[in-house]
This record gives structure tokens, C-alpha cells and sequence, in this order.
């Protein structure tokens, strides 16, 4: 009786009719990604990038779950700390501020401690503020979010708390400085949470100054994303929030003007 033939052992596995990439393939695209990435990080500080949205001042409270009130069936928390961040369009300049990348800002604040702040922070770190408006009719964003833990836990989120005024109207500001500025841009970022920074002839200005100089233009739009259409029909183009960030951090600042960042986004 002939002994039993001994197959040479798969690497990978099945799925479907779709054999999986082996181990030392997948090891292979994970160092290409990391080089890639290194190289992006390192493209940073060579790079300037325009910022424009809404301006918001996240706020994380925490406390330390203490008992059950008396009063509701709650948890009553002691305080123990009050972090302040910049938040929205702030936010997407605070990240290229600690990627030393040179920003530039475009967006309003209040005239309010909220406002403040977020402008000394980003100024500090070395943010060009000089196109952020204060107004006085205006209120800062602020988003509260409140997080409860034990003594030997992490904390968790269990309640938010958002204070945020009526909607402003920014549409008179003019608009021949911004596109000066903006032009020595590398690239823009478009933030927009609905409170008024972003409107519809400051995105005309900002997609011409894209067209003109070939650099991307990338938009995050909380809820009107199908108005900033078109975009992708020019040089300038739009970015879906569901895009791979990665991806579009590297052609914004490897590639830097006449990049497109969304070689795949589908027309609207």
C-alpha cells in the first residue's frame, strides 16, 4: 500500500472563491503603508494649508461617580477636571498645528470665553488667526460632554450638553483678503457644522482659488454635503466624511497643488 502523497500546506485561506493574501504579502503592505505614511509626516512642515469652517470649543467635564441622589434616579459625580480643546474647523487646524504644519484659519467666534480661548490656543501653537471674526451677536459653540468613572475605570461619556445660539449671518464680510491669503496655500479644508461660517459665496471663492492655483479643496459638511457638488468637475475637489483620511491627508500635503484627493469620489 502506497503511503499518502503530502500536500504542500496552503498559506492564506478561502473565502468564497477569493484566496486571502498570505502573511508575508500582508507584512509587505503594512511596511509600503508605514513608509508611505512616514513620508507624508514628514512632508508636513513644508506644507501650508487653509482652514476654514465653523469653529467649535469641545469641553470634556469629568467626575468621579460618588452615589445615587436622592432627589432623581441619577448618579451624582464629583468633580475632578475641566479639558478645553478647539473643536469642528478648529479642530482639523489644531491636528495640522501638531503635524507642524503652517495654517491659516478662517472662521468667526463670539466675543465670549469660549472664543477666546480657542484663539489662544491656536495662536500659540502658531496658527495665523488674522481672518477669524469676533462678533459681539455671535456665541462660540461650546459642546459640553460629561464622563463619569469609578476609582479603578475608565470614564465614560454618559450625557452632552451643546450651547449654541442662533445661527449666524456672515454673508457681508468681505471676501478680496481671504483669497489673497488663501492663494499661498498648499491646500483648503472646508469644515462645515451648519452655524454660519461656511456659505455659499465663500465657497465660490474658496473652489476658484483652487481652480486657479490647482490645489485640492476637501469639504466636510455635517449636513449639506450634495451643495457643495460640482467641485469635482474643476481641479477642485470635494471629499465625502466617509473617505479614507489617511489618503487624502497624503495627497493634500505630498502632492501639494494639483493634487487630487478623491480620484475616486463619485459626481453629484
Amino acid at each position: 500500500m502506497s503511503r499518502p502523497t503530502c500536500q504542500k500546506p496552503w498559506i492564506g485561506y478561502s473565502r468564497g472563491f477569493e484566496r486571502m493574501p498570505s502573511r508575508e504579502n500582508r507584512l509587505s503592505q503594512q511596511g509600503r503603508l508605514r513608509e508611505r505614511l512616514l513620508r507624508t509626516l514628514a512632508d508636513f512642515p513644508r506644507r501650508t494649508l487653509g482652514v476654514a469652517g465653523d469653529l467649535i470649543a469641545d469641553q470634556f467635564l469629568y467626575g468621579q461617580t460618588s452615589r445615587v441622589s436622592r432627589e432623581a434616579p441619577v448618579l451624582v459625580l464629583e468633580y475632578r477636571d475641566l479639558v478645553s480643546l478647539p473643536g469642528g474647523a478648529a479642530n482639523a487646524a489644531n491636528n495640522l498645528l501638531d503635524l507642524k504644519c503652517r495654517v491659516k484659519i478662517l472662521g468667526v467666534v463670539g466675543r465670549d470665553e469660549a472664543g477666546r480661548s480657542l484663539l489662544r490656543t491656536l495662536s500659540r501653537k502658531g496658527a495665523d488667526v488674522s481672518h477669524v471674526l469676533s462678533d459681539a451677536a455671535y456665541a462660540t459653540p461650546v459642546k459640553t460632554r460629561i464622563l463619569a468613572g469609578a476609582h479603578h475605570s475608565a470614564p465614560q461619556q454618559v450625557v452632552r450638553l451643546d450651547r449654541v445660539a442662533e445661527h449666524g449671518s456672515f454673508t457681508n464680510r468681505p471676501l478680496a483678503p481671504i483669497r489673497e491669503s488663501f492663494r499661498s496655500c498648499d491646500g483648503i479644508i472646508l469644515s462645515d457644522y451648519g452655524y454660519g461660517a461656511v456659505f455659499p459665496a465663500l465657497v465660490r471663492s474658496l473652489k476658484k482659488i483652487a481652480e486657479s492655483k490647482g490645489m485640492p479643496l476637501v469639504v466636510d459638511s455635517r449636513f449639506r454635503m450634495d451643495e457643495f457638488g460640482g467641485a469635482r468637475s474643476s481641479r477642485a475637489a470635494v471629499a465625502l466624511p466617509a473617505r479614507n483620511t489617511g489618503t487624502i491627508w497624503h495627497d493634500l500635503v505630498s502632492e501639494g497643488p494639483g493634487a487630487d484627493p478623491c480620484p475616486d469620489i463619485r459626481e453629484r
